[in-house]
């Protein structure tokens, strides 16, 4: 059965973050973050963040238009289950994933 994790980045450095999901053997993130660039470090946008985690051996997929917390689907602001591609995490995960988000209030 394949498992998956939970991480954010909160006030870690890259070399911390990555250093986390290989402690755990981690081999796919996951990033649903709506808005996938970072304030507080430039690590943690995008594209660098994808490079980054490949350059350590970790696949990097980005969902966050289908999975992330200001999703533009309207499917994800009504009370019926949602019509997005999140069931695609739990169908087509073969490896150890973790999935990362941020948000402020």
């Amino acid at each position: 059965m394949n498992r998956i994790f939970t991480i954010g980045y909160g006030n870690r450095d890259i070399d911390r973050f990555i250093d986390l999901l290989k402690k755990y053997q981690i081999d796919l993130l996951v990033d649903i973050r709506s808005q996938p660039y970072s304030g507080y470090d430039q690590d943690f946008t995008r594209h660098r963040l994808s490079g980054l985690l490949q350059g350590a051996q970790i696949n990097h997929r980005f969902m966050g238009q289908a999975l992330g917390g200001r999703s533009t689907h309207e499917d994800c602001y009504s009370y019926s289950p949602p019509k997005s591609n999140g069931s695609w995490i739990t169908k087509n995960v073969r490896q150890k994933t973790s999935i990362s988000a941020a948000y402020r209030n």
